[in-house]
C-alpha cells in the first residue's frame, strides 16, 4: 500500500495523443506493464481522502492490502460505500 500513503498517486502516461484507451489491459499493454499494476493505481486514485490518510498513518487493520484492494470486483465511488466495503 506504498503507492496509497503517498496521497492520490499520479501516472505519467507517456502515449502519443490523441489515445483513447478502450480497457486496462490496452493501458498496461502501452505502459508495459501488467493489468492488475494499473488497475491498482487507478484504485488508489480514487480511494476515499481518509482512507488515503488512514493508510498513510498506519491506521489499517492488518488484513488490508493491495489484494484486498484489488479484490473488490468494482469499486465504489462512494466514500461511505469504499469504507463499508473495504473495511475502515
Amino acid at each position: 500500500m506504498r503507492g496509497a500513503a503517498n496521497s492520490h498517486p499520479t501516472v505519467d502516461l507517456k502515449i502519443p495523443q490523441p489515445w483513447e484507451p478502450t480497457s486496462v489491459l490496452e493501458i498496461a499493454n502501452a505502459q508495459g506493464t501488467e493489468s492488475r499494476d494499473v488497475t491498482r493505481v487507478i484504485y488508489q486514485a480514487f480511494l476515499t481522502p481518509n482512507i488515503v490518510q488512514r493508510i498513510g498513518k498506519g491506521d489499517r487493520s492488518p488484513e488490508f492490502n493491495s489484494k484486498k484492494l484489488l479484490s473488490v470486483a468494482t469499486l465504489p465511488l462512494d466514500w461511505a460505500d469504499q469504507r463499508k466495503v473495504l473495511g475502515f
